[in-house]
């Protein structure tokens, strides 16, 4: 059996991330929003972080480069 992704919640959380560097927004509802989050400024750390959190809670293993 192969992996199955949940589109809906994928999405919803791509969006989620999109709060660190919210900017150009293209409409009016809460998903509307473009983001324009730099390579190692405070909103990509931000997002790192939280990346390393969710992995973490769901047990795997993250490796960190010199990148971060």
């Amino acid at each position: 059996m192969g992996l199955k992704i949940n589109a809906d919640r994928l999405n919803e959380t791509l969006h989620q991330t999109c709060q660190w560097g919210a900017a150009h927004r293209y409409g009016e509802g809460p998903t509307q929003t473009g983001m324009a989050r730099l390579s190692l400024s405070d909103d990509d750390a931000r997002v790192r972080r939280w990346f390393a959190e969710e992995t973490q809670k769901l047990g795997c293993e993250l490796k960190l480069d010199q990148m971060g």
